[in-house]
């Protein structure tokens, strides 16, 4: 442990998984096929706890053991991410990898309080003019980012625990390939659980009772193919930044709440008066409120880019998580490991047609929202266990197979791309010293143009407010933010958050 004499107060911890004495020499975890169809980018995921000052130094010691539990358990998060002899990648765990535990205490005036942070909604701009003091040097979010390249032997994972006035802060930097949002919420799970035994100890006496722990949960050999050398072809070429998106310092990353009774209120609003072709009478809440940010996002576009509102919309995406919809056998509920992929327009059946620009920026009376949301629902079915091994398998014939990594910066405008939080919700994990009270994606500043974030609501300190709901991170034109929340259909469901 190393100590820093200056200030804030800084402790660097070289963490070791539980029982490394005993681990092999080298351990390689190849890389699955759903692994590159991700984002290549670190990953910041943010806990937010109210937490007594007394509870400081011991929160900070079993969180410690807690880790080193968990890294034992879901061991590819320890390592490098190393290119194979035979070709494609491994995550490569040694016996004296050590994974970088940094605590530091943000306390003084200078840095926000988690009162502070709990006013601004948990945003990004929430931490204050020293946002990087809570965040692990060397491991910044951004796509094309050379620090997360995995040609660049990228170290896989590096913690740091913030606290600050009335509460703390954990920062989880994890390379993308290792883990999807559904990953990290489940290697969330498996530490709290981890943290309760160490913290219930304090009481018992004696050595923790650790949860149960099923190795399979990091087990994606189903999903890993290595084909000869001679029987590999050549993937498309990595696209670059699309020509008519405006420059990156044009984009900024906007904070909305939309009140649990506001998408009820969407939800019956996008409902299809019969039963639609396929045979689905109905639409979800997620693809209602889907519905109207896109109708109301391309509203504000369409005039801003002369867009021709006869072509069909450009383009749209959504994640989908795999773990429900595969089956024979069914992966672990807790599986940590990613399996997610998208629902995306270009790759949709021909039963599944985009809307045009014009249907997306029409009045209720021309376009009922729920030709929209049906849209969405469609897209999301369409995205089946077949669909996705068929794309497993040409994955799998990919001399590069970096080449077909998600690149939302390559899309045109008026795009859209939401990812869906509200399964990696971990506001109910105990973690014996505190409950977080929400979570956040950080990206510091390095906004995805085109791609919204739907947080699940936040735990509240003060018993609850019985309308909160969904919080929407949406990266749009600073241009267009006035506009849009000058909208008022808009704003009879979108409550305005600032800026994340």
């Amino acid at each position: 442990m190393v100590v820093t004499e200056r200030e804030p107060r800084q402790e660097e911890h070289s963490i070791r998984p539980t029982g490394w004495e005993n681990d092999p020499e080298e351990e390689r975890f190849r890389l699955s096929l759903f692994d590159p169809i991700i984002l290549v980018v670190y990953c910041q995921f943010a806990l937010f706890f109210r937490l007594d000052d007394a509870h400081r130094d011991r929160a900070a010691e079993v969180l410690q053991q807690g880790l080193e539990k968990t890294l034992s358990q879901v061991r590819h998060l320890c390592g490098t991410l190393k290119k194979d002899d035979g070709g494609g990648f491994s995550f490569v765990k040694k016996k004296a990898t050590t994974v970088r535990y940094v605590v530091k205490w943000l306390d003084g005036p200078e840095y926000p309080s988690i009162d502070d942070m709990e006013k601004m909604t948990f945003s990004a701009k929430s931490l204050g003019e020293n946002d990087g003091a809570f965040s692990i040097d060397g491991m910044p979010y951004g796509e094309g980012r050379a620090e997360s390249n995995p040609n660049n032997s990228p170290v896989i994972s590096g913690y740091q625990l913030n606290f600050v006035r009335g509460g703390a802060m954990l920062s989880s930097h994890i390379h993308h390939w290792a883990a999807d949002l559904v990953g990290w919420s489940n290697f969330t799970r498996q530490l709290a659980e981890n943290c309760r035994a160490v913290w219930d100890v304090r009481a018992t006496g004696g050595a923790p009772q650790w949860p149960p722990w099923d190795p399979a949960c990091i087990d994606v050999s189903r999903f890993t193919k290595q084909l000869p050398k001679d029987q590999l072809i050549d993937g498309p070429p990595v696209a670059p930044r699309h020509p008519n998106l405006p420059p990156a310092d044009k984009w900024e990353a906007v904070l909305f709440h939309l009140p649990k009774s506001k998408a009820a209120e969407l939800k019956a609003l996008a409902q299809p008066s019969s039963p639609v072709e396929g045979g689905q009478p109905w639409v979800s809440t997620y693809d209602a409120m889907c519905a109207f940010v896109w109708r109301h996002l391309t509203r504000v576009r369409v005039p801003y880019y002369d867009a021709d509102r006869a072509q069909q919309a450009p383009w749209f995406g959504e994640s989908v998580d795999m773990r429900p919809r595969f089956r024979n056998p069914t992966p672990p509920a807790r599986m940590i490991r990613n399996m997610l992929t998208g629902g995306f327009s270009e790759m949709a059946p021909a039963w599944v047609q985009l809307p045009t620009v014009g249907e997306l920026a029409a009045t209720e009376e021309q376009t009922p929202l729920s030709h929209i949301a049906t849209y969405v629902r469609k897209l999301t079915s369409s995205v089946t266990q077949e669909m996705v091994e068929g794309v497993l398998e040409y994955i799998a014939t990919l001399r590069d197979q970096q080449s077909i990594s998600f690149n939302l910066m390559a899309k045109p405008p008026i795009s859209l791309f939401i990812t869906d939080h509200r399964p990696a919700d971990v506001t109910a994990c105990d973690f014996g010293f505190a409950r977080p009270l929400t979570h956040r994606f950080l990206t510091r500043g390095s906004v995805s143009a085109n791609m919204a974030f739907v947080y699940p609501p936040q735990a509240s300190s003060d018993g609850g407010d019985d309308d909160q709901g969904t919080i929407w991170s949406i990266g749009m034109e600073k241009d267009l933010v006035t506009k849009l929340r000058a909208d008022p259909e808009w704003s009879q469901y979108f409550e305005y958050r600032g800026v994340d």
